[in-house]
């Protein structure tokens, strides 16, 4: 049977975040879900992202340094999935996530997969796949910007089951070249950019307070009217 006809499904029920965690942060020298970002730690700021998209239910995969990532992870109101040997790649912590969220949210159409070291992109992205997943009959739906394809894809719950059967050496984009996509377009220039090393870091640093800067002011012209 041709899977990109058979894993295709439109979004029956709520919409589920699945934030990556698991890593080593060889490259980075710290521990990424929890350096400071905008008076909290990166995990806080994505899963309040998802939060502001208007997602409510999220799971965090964890496995370096699990009990921190799970504290985080409950006390910002997400859901917990362990990933036993994070060694085997980001994968087996997409597979972790989506097992966890596929029998936690029995109801859930759609699966949003973001690493948390993506921590800039925008909720108007997540909001903008989600509306777009609602009515789409494709395998996923992926943001995209100035013509390249970023963060979150959203798999539908048929392709969701679909790639937990799959051979997990061959890797989430593997996975996804199987499937019918469904392109979003979003003004959002973030859907790209990763923290692996600590420059990488002190530039997503001086994008958010930028951004944040840039919306106080909006703020303060608005009551100034």
């Amino acid at each position: 049977m041709n899977r990109k006809k058979e894993e295709t499904g439109s979004a029956s029920g709520p919409v589920c975040g699945i934030i990556l965690a698991a890593g080593f942060s060889t490259r980075m020298g710290r521990f990424k879900p929890m350096l400071p970002f905008g008076g909290k730690s990166v995990l806080a700021h994505v899963i309040e992202t998802w939060h502001r998209a208007g997602v409510r239910h999220v799971v965090v995969v964890g496995g370096f340094k699990k009990e921190l990532t799970g504290r985080c992870a409950r006390a910002c109101g997400a859901l917990f999935a362990e990933n036993p040997r994070p060694e085997d790649g980001m994968f087996s912590s997409v597979a972790a996530g989506l097992a966890c969220a596929l029998n936690a949210f029995p109801q859930a159409g759609w699966f949003g997969v973001q690493p948390v070291d993506i921590p800039l992109i925008l909720p108007e992205t997540i909001s903008a796949a989600v509306k777009a997943a609602e009515t789409s009959e494709a395998g996923y739906v992926i943001p995209v910007c100035g013509g390249f394809r970023g963060h979150p894809p959203f798999l539908s719950r048929a392709a969701a089951k679909a790639a937990l059967t799959m051979n997990p050496e061959r890797g989430l984009q593997s996975v996804l070249g199987e499937l019918s996509c469904g392109e979003v377009p979003v003004d959002d220039p973030y859907i790209n950019i990763d923290m692996d090393r600590p420059a990488d870091y002190d530039r997503a640093l001086a994008i958010l307070r930028k951004r944040e800067e840039d919306s106080a002011r909006r703020e303060q012209k608005r009551k100034g009217k």
